[in-house]
């Protein structure tokens, strides 16, 4: 029992480390997806652009983001797949 709450304290401390080096701009493109609703939001950082791909309901979202000064270059949404499961 001791040993699980040590791993959980070890594992939050951890997360809350890596949330706090997160880049600012990372953290504000994630934040605004999930104020509107998306959820599975995954964040790829290449070549001075964050490559974003997030999900609410039926609508899938991928969006490329100038890394510097957070303008969007390209936007495009498309339907999921009716055969694939809903990612959480």
């Amino acid at each position: 029992m001791r040993a699980a709450l040590v791993w959980g304290l070890l594992m939050l401390t951890v997360g809350t480390a890596l949330a706090d080096n997160a880049d600012p701009m990372e953290t504000a493109i994630r934040d605004r997806l999930a104020a509107q609703g998306y959820e599975g939001i995954e964040i790829t950082r290449k070549d001075g652009q964050f490559q974003v791909q997030a999900r609410r309901d039926k609508l899938i979202v991928e969006t490329v983001y100038d890394a510097n000064s957070g303008e969007v270059i390209s936007e495009r949404m498309r339907q999921a797949d009716a055969s694939a499961p809903a990612e959480k």
